[in-house]
């Protein structure tokens, strides 16, 4: 997409800078350009059947049932908290990745 991981830091130091945006905001707001960007290349693929849509189903239904729960939690655990969980996740990905 026009502005997907490769867009983010583009659009993250404009909101941050130029519209003097909280960074929660920022993160919130490149998450939702993110997804709109998205949108159309989903389309195409999914038209084209690159996309398996029985796994896709298990994802779809994840991220709706542990979106408001994962909301819920990450105001109660502190910042420097979700930094070393989501260091710790990056790296069993890469590690996942390399394997």
């Amino acid at each position: 997409g026009i502005v997907g991981a490769g867009g983010a830091f583009i659009i993250i130091p404009i909101l941050l800078v130029l519209f003097k945006l909280p960074m929660n905001m920022v993160v919130a707001n490149s998450i939702v350009i993110a997804f709109i960007s998205s949108i159309g290349a989903f389309i195409i693929k999914l038209i084209q059947g690159y996309i398996p849509l029985e796994d896709a189903l298990f994802l779809i239904i994840g991220s709706i049932i542990f979106t408001p729960l994962g909301f819920r939690l990450s105001k109660k655990v502190p910042s420097f908290v979700q930094k070393w969980i989501i260091s710790i996740l990056i790296i069993i990905a890469i590690i996942q990745i390399a394997l």
